[in-house]
Formats: C-alpha cells, structure tokens, sequence
C-alpha cells in the first residue's frame, strides 16, 4: 500500500467513524457530484464534511483544554455547561471577519447529542431532488 493509498483508506475510515457516530450515512464517490459544496455524511437534519488530519492548531487544542477546564469546575457544583470554543477571523485584505464554533465531539456526545432528536429526513439524495 503506498502512503497516498493509506492516507485515503485513513480519511475514509474517519468518514465512516463519523457517519456512525451521528447515525448517518457516508456518501461514496461521486454521489454529490453536481450539487453545490461537497458532502461526506448524509445525517438527519445535518451534512458533515470530515476532514482527516495528524493534528489541529495548538491554540484550538489550548482553548479548548481551558473551557473544558472551566466547564468541570462548574460540574463540580452540579451546574452543567457546554464548552465551546469560538474562533472569530480579522477581517482585511477583501475578506470579511468569519466566525465559528468549535466543541469536541465528546462534549458533543454528551452535551447535545442525548437532547438531540434526529429527524425523520431521508438519508438518501434521491429524495432530495433540488439539492
């Protein structure tokens, strides 16, 4: 197996992890094809998009260490809070300012996901037409 093949067979393994996590299903190749972005994982009321990679930025690691630190103090005096860590972008150079939301899946499990109540929606594009 050469390192490019291994590298596909990880990330596909990580789309597949996902997909079972949140109960959805994994798109193969090609199935989005003439739609609109790129979809890996068809689940309920959510599209995925997975991205494989050795390691994120430290400072995502680092923020998110320290919330979930925060958050645990809290659980001490039996308050529950759901740590997440908001990345927001400077704007200049024609971009405008972005902002996004960041929980790690474990957080997610627990927090989110029990209250969560996945919807009937078609896990199949063909029931999706206009997609």
């Amino acid at each position: 197996m050469t390192k490019r093949s291994s590298i596909v067979a990880a990330s596909k393994q990580a789309e597949r992890d996902v997909a079972e996590l949140f109960k959805g299903r994994r798109l193969h190749a090609g199935e989005w094809e003439g739609r609109p972005g790129d979809v890996d994982i068809l689940a309920g009321r959510y599209i995925i998009q997975v991205k494989h990679r050795t390691a994120v930025p430290n400072y995502i690691v680092e923020g998110l260490k320290q919330i979930q630190e925060s958050a645990a103090a809290y659980a001490k005096h039996n308050e529950t809070k759901v740590p997440l860590l908001v990345i927001k972008t400077k704007p200049g150079g024609g971009r405008t300012s972005r902002t996004f939301v960041v929980i790690e899946v474990a957080d997610w499990v627990e927090h989110i996901e029990p209250a969560l109540v996945l919807s009937d929606a078609p896990l199949f594009m063909e029931e999706y037409p206009d997609v």
